[in-house]
């Protein structure tokens, strides 16, 4: 029970521990090699303590954990991570810096492919079967992404484009958009493109960038992405405010999304369309009110100024 709550309040302290004890640089590596060959890197480790502090190295694979882009890392010694050596162990002074160098040796049997692991630095050493002991420390990782070979397949296009729970009808802006991105290729892919919004009439388009994060796919998964065109309503839901909201971010009339994406290295093309709608009916309520009250407002006036005119006229023949 003592290993549980210590493994609880360790995730909740952990952002302000990485930040307070460790900081790594880059936070990304991109790398190509030719199987059969070595390909020597480093990354610089900062210790922000006052204090000397030993960080314990080690490497595990990473794949897509569900469609967030979020990494499951694995423990295994295969792939990346079996060709990967580091150090084991590094000690950093107070408030210094260090490079850290490390050597991947690529089979020369691999699969031509892209391959993907993280180099982590824990304040505990690893734990090892033998102890049967939960490590617990600040954990700080490297992710290393390498590109093996040239004759690599790529396979990639668009799963799913539409708004946000399929909805056709809006009453203002913003508009939220989804799509998922399928890579049945053998190494990632970082989907470019944007989608483009035009009005019934052509006179309105609009660009939003497809893919602002810079969000890869890996290998064998699919990543959603969720895009919005338009800025949210931050006041209240009151009627009045929805006009003023609706007047100040106008939108009117039926609109087509597309999605135009290029993907891999010959930049391969992939799109996809949705139809929606937006009929701001508070303010279109209110504008035909005040018309309905000037036609007919109008009407009783001027049925009025006629007979006034024509009594005057009638008092001037007596």
């Amino acid at each position: 029970m003592k290993k549980i709550i210590l493994v609880i309040v360790m995730l909740i302290l952990w952002p302000s521990l990485e930040a307070r004890a460790l900081t790594v640089s880059p936070a990304r590596i991109e790398l190509t090699a030719d199987p059969g060959t070595v390909v020597a890197d480093k990354f610089l480790a900062i210790n922000e303590q006052s204090e000397a502090q030993t960080y314990y190295l080690s490497v595990e694979n990473f794949t897509s954990q569900g469609e967030g882009g979020t990494p499951s890392f694995v423990a295994e010694k295969q792939g990346l991570a079996a060709w990967t050596e580091t150090p084991k162990e590094i000690v950093i002074g107070p408030d210094k810096e260090i490079n850290i160098p490390f050597n991947i040796n690529v089979p020369s049997d691999v699969d031509h492919g892209g391959y993907f692991a993280a180099i982590f630095l824990n304040t505990n050493p690893p734990s090892t079967e033998a102890d049967n002991q939960v490590s617990v420390g600040a954990k700080v990782g490297v992710l290393i992404f390498i590109r093996v070979g040239d004759n690599i397949k790529e396979d990639a296009g668009v799963v799913e484009f539409k708004t946000t729970n399929s909805r056709k009808w809006f009453d203002a802006l913003p508009v939220n958009f989804t799509y998922r991105f399928r890579n049945s290729g053998a190494d990632r892919v970082k989907p470019q493109g944007e989608i483009r919004i035009n009005n019934w009439w052509g006179a309105k388009k609009i660009n939003i960038n497809a893919n602002p994060q810079q969000g890869n796919i890996l290998p064998q998964s699919i990543r959603k992405y969720d895009i919005k065109w338009g800025e949210d309503d931050q006041g209240s839901k009151s009627f009045w405010n929805k006009v003023k909201y609706q007047f100040s971010h106008f939108a009117f009339g039926r609109y087509e999304a597309t999605l135009v994406l290029t993907y891999g290295s010959a930049n391969m093309a992939a799109s996809s369309q949705v139809v929606l709608w937006i009929i701001p009916w508070q303010l279109l309520s209110l504008v035909l009110g005040a018309l309905l009250i000037l036609f007919f407002g109008g009407g009783f006036l001027l049925k009025r100024y006629n007979n006034w005119v024509i009594k005057q006229a009638r008092a001037s023949l007596r």
